[in-house]
């Protein structure tokens, strides 16, 4: 289905262990999405070598297997993507720009604080801190070759830092200058600002992000951003965060049209 003219796409998923493509397949097309994109963590072990016990596992060879074992959907329309990750403690990302050109798209997040001492100094706690490094890391994300898309802008991804009161410190020290200034970096570099709908954990018609992801958005497509939504589905029930109806909210509420949208791996980028 398309809300305005906007195809109804989904580029930022994660298939849960026990579970099939297929489960997660049958929800989208009951909302009719007609793109759905997986992207399963990943990191090139075998070309970037790391010892964080999270990525022993996700690796390149793994998402190539999942492909080939799954043939493409016409409905909806499959695309083949990673979210790897920006390890900016030892500032790296975690896929070579050779081993990038086998998926259709790079997502690459800034703001992981779920991996303490490897995405970020676990010594971070205050807002004004958090505020500054994901600063920090979206103006180097912003010039990363390999990235394709950034995931999840200015959404620090772990539960302590997501509480309301907190969230809403975080953004006093980020001021629209700020944004202004690290959308514009994206917008240059043609980067894909991800909306994703997993960010919006207390609720999307919650005041706060009017205040905070809603805003932030708007200076985006002000600095000359595009757009891809997301639902960052990790159980096959999580796709209903894009459902057509809040997808639909999002799109009319930053008044969005398909000019504005760059779906990865189907649009050009320059």
């Amino acid at each position: 289905m398309k809300i305005r003219d906007i195809p109804l796409h989904d580029v930022h998923l994660h298939i849960q262990k026990g579970k099939t493509l297929s489960s997660y397949l049958e929800i989208s097309k009951s909302f009719g999405t007609e793109i759905l994109g997986i992207t399963e963590h990943l990191w090139d072990i075998a070309n970037i070598p790391t010892s964080n016990p999270y990525y022993q596992d996700k690796t390149l060879e793994s998402v190539l297997n999942l492909r080939k074992d799954f043939p493409q959907s016409h409905t909806p329309k499959l695309l083949w993507g990673c979210e790897t990750e920006y390890a900016a403690t030892i500032p790296q990302v975690g896929i070579c720009p050779p081993q990038s050109e086998l998926l259709d798209y790079i997502v690459v997040p800034h703001s992981h604080f779920f991996l303490p001492g490897f995405t970020f100094p676990a010594s971070l706690s205050q807002p004004s801190e958090i505020a500054d490094y994901m600063k920090k890391t979206f103006l180097e994300v912003a010039s990363l070759p390999v990235a394709t898309v950034i995931a999840h802008p200015f959404d620090p991804t772990a539960s302590r830092f997501q509480q309301q009161d907190f969230l809403e410190s975080i953004f006093q020290f980020l001021p629209d200058s700020v944004l202004s200034k690290c959308f514009s970096l994206a917008a240059k570099n043609n980067k894909i600002i991800e909306i994703n709908l997993g960010s919006f954990v207390h609720g999307l018609r919650n005041p706060l992000y009017q205040k905070t992801y809603l805003s932030m958005f708007a200076i985006a497509k002000q600095a000359g951003c595009r757009f891809c939504l997301a639902s960052d589905a990790q159980r096959p029930e999580d796709l209903s965060r894009l459902s057509p109806e809040n997808a639909q909210f999002i799109i009319e509420y930053l008044d969005l049209h398909r000019e504005n949208i760059a779906i990865p791996g189907v649009d050009t980028l320059s």
